[in-house]
Formats: C-alpha cells, sequence, structure tokens
C-alpha cells in the first residue's frame, strides 16, 4: 500500500498559478525593454551603422517574449487538465526580491545592462556550466530560506512535474478543453490530456527557457547572455553607445497603496497619462479575450476568433497608434502630418473603440448558449434590442473604419499625381475626426423600426445628418482646394 502523496492537487494549482504570474510578468518584462530600443540613428549614441545591429537585438527580444506567451499558455493548459482555471493576473511593477523565491527584483526597465542581468537571472539554468558559473551569484540563496522552494523558474517547473508524478489520478480536466493550436497561434502549444502530455509540455517550457545539458546557446538563457556580451562589445568600441531611449523605469498612472507597488514612477505628463491609460484598458481587453478563448466551454469557431483578435487586431491597431502619435520624426507635429496618416490614426482608434461591445456581445451569447444565462432571451426577463444595440455599435463604426482608408488614399495619391497641393487642410482634419466621433454614436439609425422613443428617433436622425455633413465637407474643400489652385496658376501664367 502506498504512503500518502506530498503533493496535493491543492499544491499543484498553487505553483502553477505562480507559475502563470511568473511568465505573465517576465513577458511584459521583456516586452518593455525591446520596446525602449531606438529604432533610428541618434549621433555618437547610435551611429547609422549600427541601427540594423539594434533592430536585430530588439527582434530577439521580442521572439523571446512570444515565447513567454507560450510559456503562459502552456501552464493555463496544464492547470485546466488538473482541475483548476486559467489564471490572468499577476503582480503591478515593480515587485521587490522578497515577492517570488528567485530573489530577482520584477521590474520594468530600459534595455541595458542591468536588465539583461535580470534577465540572464530569470532563465537561469539548475545545472549551469563551467563557463556560466558566474550566474549563479545573481540568485544566491539565503540563509533563511526553506530549502524546498524554488530559485529557478526551471526548479518550480520540475517541481510541479513531480507532483504530478506522485498525485494519483493527477489529470482529471476534459480533454475538449485543452487549447491546441487550431485554438491559438502558437504550433508548439500541447494539449495536456494525461501525464505524459504534461510531461511534454514542462519539458518544452523548461527546454526553450533554460536551454538542455548539452545546448546552452539555443534558448531564453542563451540569448540573453549573448545580448549582454554583444551589448558589452559595442560599448568598449564607443562609450557612449546608448541604443535605447531615456525612458522610465517602473512608469505606472497610479501609485497608491491600492495599486499594490508603491515604488512605481508615475507618469507625470498629462498626455503620457492620457495614452498610458489607453493602452491599459486595451490590456485589459485582450486579456478578457484570452480568458474565453481558454475557457473549458464555447464554440471553437468564436473561440478561436477570439483568440486571433485579441493578439493581432488589437496588437495591429496599438503598433499604429504607438507609431504615429510617439515615433513621428523630429519637427512633425500632429498639425504637420499628412492626411493619410490622420486618416489611419482615426481609423485605427475606431478599431480599439468598436472591437469591446462586439466582444462582450459575443461572450454574453456564449453565455446564453452553454451556461443558461438569459442577456438576450426575452421570455427570461433579457432583451433582444439590447444584442442589436452591441452588435451596431460594432457594425456601423466598421462601414467607416472600411472607408476611411479610401479617403486617405485619394487624398495623398490625387495632390501628387495632379501636382495640386490639398485645400483647407484643418478642416479636413476636423472633418475627418467629426465622422469617427459621430459615426460611434449614431449606431441606431440602424434601428428605427424597433420602437425607439421620439427623442431617440429624432437624436439619431440629427447625427445621420451631421455625419453627411462632414463627408461633404471633405469633397467640397478637395473640389475647392483644386480650383483655387488652378486659378492661381492660371494667373501667375499670365503675368
Amino acid at each position: 500500500m502506498t504512503g500518502p502523496s506530498p503533493f496535493s492537487r491543492s499544491d499543484l494549482l498553487r505553483l502553477l498559478t505562480e507559475a502563470c504570474e511568473l511568465e505573465h510578468g517576465l513577458a511584459c518584462s521583456y516586452l518593455y525593454a525591446a520596446m525602449t530600443l531606438r529604432q533610428e540613428p541618434a549621433g555618437d549614441m547610435l551611429p547609422p551603422d549600427q541601427v540594423l545591429l539594434v533592430r536585430q537585438w530588439a527582434a530577439q527580444v521580442y521572439f523571446v517574449a512570444s515565447q513567454e506567451m507560450l510559456h503562459l499558455a502552456q501552464a493555463w493548459n496544464l492547470l485546466t487538465a488538473l482541475g483548476g482555471t486559467p489564471y490572468y493576473l499577476r503582480p503591478n511593477f515593480p515587485q521587490d526580491t522578497k515577492y517570488y523565491p528567485l530573489h530577482m527584483r520584477l521590474a520594468l526597465e530600459p534595455y541595458g545592462e542591468a536588465a539583461l542581468d535580470r534577465f540572464i537571472g530569470y532563465e537561469k539554468p539548475t545545472e549551469l556550466l563551467r563557463e556560466h558559473a558566474f550566474v549563479a551569484e545573481m540568485v544566491k540563496p539565503r540563509a533563511a530560506d526553506d530549502p524546498a522552494t524554488f530559485r529557478t523558474i526551471g526548479e518550480l517547473y520540475g517541481t510541479i512535474e513531480n507532483g504530478i508524478l506522485q498525485l494519483p489520478d493527477a489529470i482529471i480536466g476534459e480533454p475538449s478543453a485543452q487549447v491546441g493550436a487550431d485554438l491559438i497561434d502558437f504550433p508548439d502549444v500541447v494539449r495536456v490530456t494525461d501525464v505524459n502530455s504534461a510531461r511534454e509540455a514542462i519539458h518544452r517550457v523548461t527546454g526553450q527557457g533554460e536551454g538542455t545539458q548539452q545546448d546552452r546557446t539555443d534558448c531564453h538563457f542563451g540569448v540573453f547572455m549573448s545580448l549582454r556580451e554583444a551589448l558589452r562589445d559595442e560599448k568598449k568600441r564607443n562609450p557612449r553607445f546608448a541604443p535605447a531611449y531615456p525612458a522610465m523605469t517602473n512608469p505606472a498612472t497610479d501609485t497608491s497603496e491600492a495599486y499594490g507597488a508603491p515604488r512605481a514612477s508615475l507618469i507625470q505628463d498629462p498626455y503620457a497619462a492620457d495614452v498610458a491609460r489607453l493602452f491599459d484598458g486595451l490590456y485589459s481587453l485582450m486579456l478578457r479575450m484570452l480568458s474565453y478563448t481558454f475557457a473549458p466551454r464555447g464554440a471553437a469557431d468564436l473561440r478561436r476568433g477570439l483568440g486571433q483578435a485579441a493578439i493581432l487586431l488589437i496588437a495591429t491597431a496599438i503598433n499604429v497608434l504607438t507609431t504615429l502619435l510617439c515615433m513621428r520624426c523630429p519637427g512633425m507635429t500632429l498639425n504637420k502630418m499628412p492626411l493619410l496618416v490622420w486618416m489611419n490614426l482615426v481609423m485605427c482608434g475606431m478599431v480599439l473603440i468598436a472591437i469591446g461591445p462586439l466582444t462582450a456581445a459575443q461572450i454574453m451569447l456564449t453565455l446564453d448558449r452553454f451556461l443558461g444565462a438569459h442577456f438576450f432571451d426575452p421570455q427570461a426577463g433579457g432583451s433582444a434590442v439590447l444584442w442589436m444595440h452591441f452588435f451596431w455599435i460594432f457594425g456601423h463604426p466598421e462601414v467607416y473604419v472600411l472607408i476611411i482608408p479610401g479617403f486617405a488614399f485619394a487624398s495623398e495619391i490625387i495632390p501628387v499625381f495632379s501636382r495640386k497641393a490639398i485645400f483647407g487642410y484643418p478642416v479636413m482634419v476636423a472633418a475627418t475626426l467629426a465622422i469617427a466621433f459621430v459615426a460611434l454614436a449614431v449606431w441606431a439609425h440602424h434601428m428605427f423600426t424597433i420602437g425607439m422613443t421620439s427623442m431617440g428617433n429624432t437624436f439619431f436622425a440629427i447625427g445621420c445628418l451631421h455625419l453627411f455633413g462632414d463627408a461633404g465637407l471633405l469633397r467640397e474643400f478637395a473640389r475647392r482646394g483644386y480650383r483655387v489652385v488652378d486659378l492661381q496658376a492660371a494667373t501667375k501664367s499670365s503675368r
């Protein structure tokens, strides 16, 4: 008769929850460091011939961060297989060395030696090769440490693997609840359906992170070691070399006690703080979309769509907005941007605002169908009209998301090939912004027959007329602009 297992299911779920926090936090830390790397020459700090090298460094760190997201997805599959649910939270930045047994700070820092040393410590292998012995000092245990605690991420996953082997009937989750490459764009993710697949998933995570005894180069640890060496070499050749922008460390829009990270750096600039709050909202939306993808129930097509949209759509819109707002060339103020750029900025903003209600409606509809909720069932107190509102809050702006790029192409192509400047630039920018604002506010003009109040019908009817007026402004100013330039050219030629 075998004795009781030293690991309970609760212990394993707790360890996997901690693994989720770590993978999530590391992905954010790596992404922040990569995003601080310069992309354009900056005098002696980044000569033109070194720009490509720094871009390659950024690509390497982005790739490592993407694999951390894969590891997080793998930890969610392990949690589901053990009878738990995916865990999406993480502590806010920064957290000191006592937060995790790793004895490494969890922080957002610009790319540099300090950040790379911390990344190497995160990914430190359980057994170091002789040439890497100096890394042991980075995560040296303290005398008061419990010997049962982990000091590397590899040790954490090793403990989880031992617990799964020792726990009778460890895998109890439904196989259908597992997420594979058919639902998310990670071809290496493993569906955990038994002990062997659980071990395969864990070995894949540790192999990509710390490598194997035979290979310490093609892994996260090896990547950061090579990046650290390359950075030191460049600084020896050029003492003024500074590949990263002088970015804040641990930026936050809230440093109150409720934030849970009182040592965070408060963003003082109002514009930067507003952009950061917008990013926080998009980040929360992405996590909600991913939470549905990894939920054990729901239509496969919808889960796949939300999983892909969470990464691709939101990331694309954020990329365009960040580029236009933060990476303009010197002297290129907002009132000097080409109309093509302005209209793409407006279009991406509309995408970010409109996709949220659609996501909420999809989740509510799935809860209705599979969990017995009644958001849209009139017989149970729900409202079918509510579904129409959610759908058209997305569906109406989506029309302008598709047509505004057409306006943008016309505003750039026609002036170039006709050799005539756009007339009324400020009014055309204002009209584009007004189109976006009104388009987001008049969704219910698709719903005049559902029995809205006369006040509601009047509001949405007037809004539609305003929308037509904004579009007319774009056309009229473009037409008059070409005519004015024609008259000016004719006057000059006659003189």
